[in-house]
């Protein structure tokens, strides 16, 4: 029936894709065994594939390999620690990876020295399902150039360690056939050729003009031309009638395709490739039953057809390849027995096909019914095989205490899996079971604890008795075109060490390991090793091992030795990672160390290095400066889901590209762009790409903006008169990064009044510009309901904007997005009811972005609230057995009163209260003092009295340390709230004294006159209880006091006025007027007599305590006068002046 020939040789691949492939086509694919290939593979020196435009080899440890070609082609990476590495082929025109033409010569270099020239031929033949072999031609090479040909079963990557292989040699022409004696070649096998010694050269062959039927899931699938359109049209049994007719294309780099046309046993299936070519098969009724007790596949299958049963299993460090081909009696019914090939286990996925006579092939897939469990570290499934498709299917975890159960449908290959996640955690000793309606087994969790040891590359642990398969992966394994996992199949009893040589296993890496109880059920361990993610320049994440574990973080200079900083502070909730961003202040910089310890044991670490990234929206690309060698580039499409990881070379100079769009990514200003840096061990270095980010604040009259830190910015505000500021980018002047915040001080014309309208212009010293123009902003802030709602006039017409409110308070919510409202007057409403209580001074910001570049205008509302300050010192020093004066000073500073305000001391030990200068009423409960103080208006005075202690006479040592608190509803900066002092007791040392002078000029018969009594304690430390007398002169009477100090008491009058105060502190002095008339019955040029004394009970010395002061009495000096002069301020309209008014 065909009318192409089929072994036609096969396209160029670059990824490893299959068109088209369903959910349960997927799912299969996730139950079969993941194969991976292991450096046992690689030749010495380097290898070439033009296939997939990659390149890889085995060096020493650490070496850097870059190579060249022609145009800008290059690679780089450097060898881990088994030596080995790989890069794309990657062209620095296009930024992306690119296939060289035929006879291109690579040169390599190791370390900087030029090591080898390779010259890529392209390999173009035929792979002959029907002859079992492949043929080919290798133009320019040499007579009896050694060729390898290695089978692979599917698509994508490269072929494992023990995988058929057949060898050749090239004629004069570059000819050769490598045929396969024991392997019968199927549809969707293809072939990997490998030539020349040392290093080599690989391409890849597929078979064309041919396809297979695949019975079990109801799909086409084959090799054409890529990007061919292929229809594929299904007859209903070998009749006219279609049942389906299905087009699609096949991959535009492999060449592949699969196409669910719903074929089943009987139909005529015809696939038309184009161009009149057309290929067609009956699809066979065939049929799988497999006993993995007895190793025996039974079934039915057209009469004397000859069926092929395969299969593919790790053992000890290889993917071997089993086949047994056996025919169908007249009848139709086959056995195959692979007992003398091997023995058949339950988790084994055996292919079972069969061909007609032009090599198209029915499928099907079986196996024995199996129990496979994921444990709680391997995201708690349970998977399995049953005896039958579409069959319902329960899943029991029995903990021993309680059971959960799922149900679900057997797919069409017998498969099925459960998701236990939201219903039960796996741990070992668990019970599971799995039935169907006709078959039902259980199986015990089995026990596995996993460890690792990075410097000798091995795997260490526990596990309950049995077989095991231990894989052990790179990060981003999927990716490495070889060596990105290895396998080693092992015998537990108990404790276990399993080594890998030829791959190097270092942080970051994984461990899966795969336990085969004594019925062949599996339970799945994985682990994932710790790493250490630098995040330039102040974030350090990564794994932990261990569940929860405690994890600190020391950042060194680049010494390794002397410490930066310390932190314990991990602000990841995942108990499995971690994440540290403060370190007091310090800046991670290029050349410091970073090393993370686990409570579990670990410890790992990292040198930083210099790595930049820049990008452009406009042209997708992404490009910086790195060490040399293999970066890990990261788009996420953020705020939309999506995104794409590519692995980057540099060139021999350190500078990487890559063009998004080269993979049909489309960078949008905001997406998250991320460079990492790998070193030799494993741990990475990364750095976000940082969008410049501009922010004008028109409430607070302030400018921002994130940039990367070293850089000279000129803000200028247009508002009818231009202000410049200029200013540095520094490491955490931004929102969380670096960048740059205006002050007031960066404004030498004065901070400008931002309004609607005004312009702001931004220039850096690299080139970068901006413009803002502000528009206008208004909010109806209601605290009792927590909304905030206004509109929006910015000048971007018709289009709309995303509005944003946000609570700027320390741990304040997430803020609230508005999305489509219009520039020109459209409204928002953020409702953070049922969220946050919004109070008096809380600041909610609105701001909307511009929608071209995301840049942000902002206004910030408040309703008034009072921001309270005390502070407290003390007077002189403390002694036994005397007073002790402590100051209180407080303010209200915020733009609302303070109301119902608390003001709270706590006296120190061996203290007692004894009086106060509040004018408040103090309440005393023990050491504790408080006082309901009066409403403090908004942007209040100081405010200051004196509060008085007795200390205790038995105290002759110690630190009397006092604290005190204020308290108003609604402050807004409750930091500012306490205060303390500390003063050590000293002995007692006091030292008090008195003078007395006239005020003015001498007193006039019949006037009053003003005596100043001034007293001191010379002493260092308080006094007790003061009384300081006057005895008045003859004819003078009282008439009024005024003191500076409120401390003091008037206790009586007369002949005598008598004063008394609870302390005079040490060194501290001060003076109260005393205000006196004198009889006009007084004689000018009378002598005037005063005596003032001053007392305390602990003063040892009283020497100068008595003053006596005399004057005579003269005729009155009237002459007053007044004066005044300009104080401060300024005579600018809308500010304010003062002056000074004085009087004489």
């Amino acid at each position: 029936m065909d009318t192409r020939v089929k072994t036609v040789g096969t396209a160029k691949l670059v990824w490893p894709l299959v068109l088209g492939l369903g959910l349960t086509v997927l799912l299969l694919w996730a139950l079969m065994p993941h194969p991976a290939v292991e450096a046992q593979g690689v030749n010495p020196g380097f290898t070439v594939d033009i296939f997939h435009d990659r390149v890889w080899g085995m060096v020493n440890p650490g070496d850097v390999v870059t190579f060249t070609g022609p145009g800008q082609i290059y690679g780089a990476a450097q060898a881990d620690a088994a030596g080995f590495f790989w890069t794309p082929l990657w062209d620095g025109a296009t930024g992306a990876i690119t296939e060289v033409n035929d006879g291109a010569a690579l040169t390599f270099y190791v370390n900087g020295s030029a090591d080898a020239t390779i010259t890529a031929r392209d390999v173009t033949g035929q792979v002959d399902v029907l002859n079992d072999r492949v043929t080919g031609n290798i133009p320019g090479v040499s007579t009896g150039t050694a060729v390898t040909v290695t089978l692979k079963q599917w698509i994508g990557g490269e072929p494992q360690p023990g995988a058929p292989q057949a060898t050749a040699t090239t004629d004069s022409s570059g000819n050769f056939t490598a045929t396969f004696g024991s392997v019968d070649i199927a549809p969707n096998y293809w072939a990997t050729v490998d030539y020349a010694a040392g290093s080599s050269v690989r391409d890849h062959l597929a078979p064309a003009g041919v396809f297979m039927a695949y019975s079990t899931w109801g799909g086409v699938y084959g090799f054409a031309d890529p990007g061919q359109v292929v229809t594929t049209t299904v007859y209903t049994g070998t009749s006219t009638s279609v049942r389906t007719v299905v087009t699609g294309t096949t991959d535009k780099l492999n060449g592949d395709y699969w196409i669910g046309a719903g074929p089943q046993p009987g139909d005529l299936v015809e696939v038309d490739l184009g161009g009149g070519s057309i290929i067609s098969t009956v699809v066979a009724t065939l049929t799988a039953n497999v006993d993995a007790t007895t190793d025996l596949v039974t079934g039915t299958a057209p009469a004397n057809a000859d069926v092929r049963v395969t299969f593919w299993r790790w053992t000890d460090d290889e993917y071997r390849y089993f086949e047994v081909i056996t025919t169908a009696n007249g009848s139709g019914v086959y056995t195959a027995d692979l007992s003398s090939v091997v023995d058949v286990w339950p988790s084994d996925w055996l292919f079972i096909a069969t061909a007609d006579s032009e090599g198209d092939e029915t499928w099907v897939i079986a196996g024995a019914p199996f129990i496979q469990v994921f444990d709680r570290s391997s995201n708690n499934q349970v998977r399995g095989r049953v005896d039958g498709p579409n069959l319902p299917v329960t899943a029991t975890v029995n903990t021993g205490v309680s059971t959960s159960t799922l149900t679900g449908t057997s797919n069409p290959g017998a498969g099925i899996s459960f998701d236990f996640n939201s219903v039960e955690n796996i741990f070992a000793g668990y019970t599971v079971t799995v039935e169907s309606p006709t078959w039902v087994d259980s199986m015990t969790v089995a026990s596995v604890l996993l460890d690792f040891d990075v410097d000798n590359d091995r795997v260490i642990g526990y596990a309950d008795n049995g077989r095991a398969e231990v894989e052990v992966g790179q990060r981003e394994s999927g990716s490495y075109p070889i060596n990105g996992s290895a396998v080693q199949t092992a015998t537990i009893t108990g404790p276990f060490t399993v080594t890998f040589s030829d791959f190097d296993l270092r942080f970051g890496s994984w461990i899966d390991f795969r336990h085969f109880n004594g019925d062949g059920y599996q339970t799945v361990a994985h682990r994932d090793l710790p790493y250490v993610d630098v995040g330039m320049p102040h974030g350090v994440g990564g794994n932990a091992f261990a569940y929860n574990e405690a994890v600190t973080a020391t950042l060194y200079y680049s010494d390794g030795a002397t410490s930066k900083a310390w932190t314990a502070n991990d602000k990841d909730g995942d108990p499995f990672r971690f994440w540290f961003d403060e370190w007091g202040g310090e800046q991670i910089e290029p050349g410091d160390w970073v090393t993370v310890v686990g409570a579990s044991g670990w410890a790992a670490g990292v040198q930083t290095v210099d790595l930049s990234v820049d990008a452009d929206e406009t042209t997708d690309r992404m490009w910086g400066q790195a060490p040399v060698g293999l970066l890990y580039a990261q788009w996420d499409s953020y705020p939309v889901p999506g995104g794409r990881d590519e692995f980057v070379p540099t060139d021999g100079a350190g500078n990487y590209l890559i063009d998004w769009s080269a993979y049909g990514d489309d960078i949008q200003y905001g997406n998250n762009l991320r460079s990492y840096y790998t070193a030799l061990n494993g741990n990475q270095v990364s750095r976000n790409f940082l969008w410049p980010w501009m922010r004008v604040n028109y409430s607070d009259d302030r400018v921002e903006g994130d940039y990367e830190a070293g850089h000279t910015f000129w803000i200028t505000v247009t508002d009818g008169v231009a202000s410049t500021a200029v200013l540095s980018t520094t490491p955490g002047g931004g929102w969380g990064g670096p960048g740059f915040g205006t002050e007031d001080s960066d404004w030498p014309s004065g901070r400008p009044d931002i309004q609607p309208g005004d312009q702001v212009a931004f220039q850096s010293d690299d080139g970068y510009s901006n413009l803002i123009t502000v528009g206008t902003i208004t909010g109806n802030l209601d605290i009792a309901a927590d909304t905030i709602s206004g509109s929006i006039q910015a000048p971007f017409g018709a289009q709309t904007m995303t509005v944003e409110c946000h609570i700027w308070v320390q741990s304040g919510p997430n803020p609230i997005s508005v999305g489509g409202v219009a520039a020109n007057g459209g409204s928002y409403t953020c409702d953070f009811s049922g969220t946050w209580d919004i109070l008096p001074g809380h600041s909610v910001a609105v701001m909307y972005i511009e929608p071209d570049d995301g840049d942000r205008v902002i206004n910030v509302f408040r309703e008034p609230a009072p921001n309270l300050w005390v502070n407290k010192q003390s007077q002189g020093d403390p002694a036994a057995g005397g007073n002790f004066v402590y100051q209180i000073e407080y303010q209200n500073g915020g733009e609302g009163e303070a109301a119902n305000v608390v003001l709270t001391d706590t006296l120190p030990l061996s203290t007692t209260y004894v009086s106060d200068s509040s004018d408040v009423t103090a309440h005393v409960n023990g050491r504790v003092i408080t006082w309901s103080l009066p409403t403090i208006p908004a942007q209040s005075d100081n405010y200051h009295f004196d509060l008085v202690v007795a200390v205790d006479p038995l105290l002759v040592s110690g630190t009397l340390h006092n604290e005190v608190e204020i308290y108003a509803p609604y402050d807004e900066d409750p930091g500012n709230n306490s205060a303390s002092t500390d003063d050590a007791v000293q002995s007692s040392n006091v030292d008090l004294s008195v003078e007395k002078w006239n005020h003015h000029s001498n007193p006039a018969p019949g006037y009053d006159f003003v005596y100043l009594l001034r007293y001191r304690n010379d002493g260092s430390t308080g006094s007790g209880i003061v009384t300081l007398t006057d005895t008045l002169p003859l004819s003078a009477t009282y008439v009024s006091w005024f003191p500076q100090d409120p401390l003091w008491n008037l206790v009586s009058v007369g002949s005598q006025v008598v004063f008394t105060r609870p302390v005079i502190a040490g060194d501290r002095n001060g003076d109260i007027y005393l205000t006196l008339h004198l009889s006009n019955t007084v004689q000018e040029g009378t002598t005037l007599t005063n005596v003032v004394s001053i007392a305390t009970t602990n003063e040892g010395s009283t020497g100068n305590n008595v003053y006596t002061h005399t004057m005579e009495a003269q005729g009155p000096y009237l002459d007053i006068g007044v004066s005044k002069d300009f104080g401060y301020g300024s005579t600018v309209a809308g500010y304010d002046v003062v002056y000074y008014i004085n009087y004489m």
